[in-house]
């Protein structure tokens, strides 16, 4: 597997997305990833699960925003980024 280049910014419409719409992505890209798994489908997993981490109405639930962050983690490995951008 080649290393995916660490992406600077999260696109706005990421950003622009509600958290149910976001969750609900994440769950079938995840499913499409489970059928043909490739780094792409990996990097946009981890973009969704950013904007969700980023998302206003998850400042209240930290608990589920502990559960994402672990998850973006574990699907940045899979994306292939490079072990010192996954500190940060």
């Amino acid at each position: 597997m080649t290393t995916a280049a660490v992406p600077e910014l999260l696109p706005d419409a990421y950003l622009q997305l509600e958290p149910d719409m976001l969750e609900s992505r994440i769950g079938f890209l995840m499913w499409r990833y489970q059928v043909a798994p490739s780094q792409g489908k990996a990097l946009t997993i981890v973009r969704h699960l950013e904007a969700l981490c980023r998302h206003p109405d998850l400042e209240r639930f930290a608990i589920a925003r502990c559960h994402y962050q672990r998850a973006m983690a574990g699907w940045r490995l899979i994306a292939g980024w490079p072990a010192d951008a996954l500190r940060a």
